[in-house]
């Protein structure tokens, strides 16, 4: 998925079928961060940028790389 904030794209998975083995384990090192760093992380958006946009965006992009955090589909 590729969205556009204060006119930067950002690119970043949005499912397992996307992610290699190789991208996906260093993401599992985040999971006790706060999730505003969890998401950056999984996005590359960064925090400062996240801080700045309005929730429901914030929202949406969370449900996008929620699938990171769902350890029962592995």
């Amino acid at each position: 998925m590729t969205i556009k904030i204060n006119e930067t794209e950002y690119s970043f998975k949005t499912s397992f079928n996307e992610l290699t083995i190789d991208e996906y384990l260093p993401l599992l090192s985040v999971i006790n961060l706060p999730i505003v760093e969890r998401v950056s992380k999984y996005t590359s958006i960064p925090v400062e940028v996240l801080n700045c946009i309005s929730l429901e965006n914030v929202s949406a992009i969370i449900e996008s790389v929620g699938f990171i955090e769902n350890y029962s589909v592995l």
